[in-house]
């Protein structure tokens, strides 16, 4: 059986990149909903898929994570102050990085709408956004935030703590999206500058053998599950480099990327075997993947997860070059969609964690009818 395929794209044009003649020279700065329509049409999409624009700026800007939310509607965190900290532009937003809510009212596939839910100068460049009912769960190194609509009004009232202390502030390497799993529990990761997790009140979170969290038992990236109110957390994995939002499909199996595009093809998809070693330095020396060993791998891309020291998982799949930000998994088979994107990483900083809801039902416009017998994993690169 065959099925039609529509990905709702939130996109960010770029500044002329990509665009035909007559757009830019009407457009030069590539810039609103017309040039980053031009600019889609330079995607290489698979069989199946269809592309199509849901939101552009000036509606949203940078945008770093997006959720769906049960109503269809898009929340998205923005990264306009990304490196703001040491970069010579400075904080462009002097309020904060915003927390948008993007709706299509008219159902035309097109969002009309914009909602502020937050902006705060404590939010920079926030990596991840879980939107659960009414409260939405925004991963923003050092901080784990827990926004609270307690009026039904769009806007957040209440802002609590759920974890803090993690590193990675101003950086893509921190702390990433949460997951809601089938078991209850959240889900979610860090890469390799998060090295420590803390509780709400500066307290070391211990692991499930009673250990702290840190640098001293754990190597670079990691992977958590917890209990929604932020106890009983486990590491689940560690030794990535900076493994995007972790994927849990209906059996609790774990899935997701690895960032390692340094200019040596060595980025890679990984099935989470639980408490496993993934190999980004030397298990016992903390080395990296350049330091000469015993049983050398005999390639680059090989050598940068130390795939033949022992007790290193393999990887499930190595997709060499490329910048991978996020993987879906959905229904009762997987079907890996590559969409090799021809844009700049700034125009598509949106590809960090897409996701749906876990009710195809209740999107109406965007994604009709899409997911009723089809698993599908979907990795965009840069």
């Amino acid at each position: 059986m065959s099925f039609r395929r529509n990905l709702l794209l939130l996109f960010l044009s770029s500044a002329g990149l990509f665009l035909d003649s007559t757009a830019l020279a009407s457009n030069p700065a590539g810039i609103g909903f017309e040039a980053a329509a031009s600019s889609i049409t330079n995607f290489d999409v698979a069989p199946g898929l269809t592309v199509a624009l849901f939101a552009a700026e000036p509606m949203v800007r940078n945008p770093t994570d997006m959720d769906i939310d049960e109503r269809g509607r898009v929340w998205v965190t923005e990264g306009v102050n990304y490196r703001s900290s040491f970069k010579p532009w400075g904080t462009l937003y002097t309020a904060g990085d915003r927390i948008v809510i993007l709706e299509d009212t008219d159902g035309d596939g097109r969002a009309d709408k914009e909602t502020v839910f937050y902006q705060d100068p404590s939010i920079n460049a926030a990596l991840g956004v879980c939107v659960l009912g009414n409260k939405v769960i925004v991963s923003d190194s050092p901080n784990v935030f827990v926004l609270t609509d307690t009026d039904g009004d769009g806007k957040a009232d209440k802002r609590d703590l759920l974890f803090t202390g993690i590193g990675g502030f101003d950086h893509d390497h921190g702390v990433h999206a949460f997951t809601f799993g089938p078991d209850g529990k959240f889900y979610f990761n860090f890469g390799n500058e998060g090295k420590q997790l803390k509780d709400k009140n500066g307290n070391p979170v211990l692991d499930q053998d009673g250990d702290p969290i840190d640098t001293k038992k754990y190597k670079q990236g990691m992977v958590f599950r917890c209990d929604t109110n932020g106890s009983n957390v486990e590491c689940l994995a560690y030794n990535f480099r900076n493994p995007y939002e972790v994927a849990v499909d209906s059996y609790g199996t774990l899935w997701q990327s690895d960032n390692d595009d340094d200019g040596n093809r060595g980025t890679r998809i990984n099935y989470v075997m639980q408490y496993g070693n993934y190999g980004y330095t030397d298990e016992m020396t903390g080395a990296g993947w350049q330091a000469n060993r015993t049983n050398i791998e005999d390639s680059i891309p090989l050598r940068h997860w130390h795939l033949n020291d022992p007790g290193t998982v393999p990887n499930l799949l190595q997709t060499f070059a490329g910048s991978p930000t996020g993987i879906l998994v959905y229904g009762c088979r997987i079907k890996k969609a590559m969409v090799p994107i021809r844009v700049s990483a700034v125009a598509l900083n949106m590809a960090c964690g897409v996701r749906l809801p876990m009710n195809p039902s209740t999107t109406t416009m965007t994604i009709p009818g899409l997911f009723k017998e089809v698993y599908w994993l979907l990795k965009i690169q840069v």
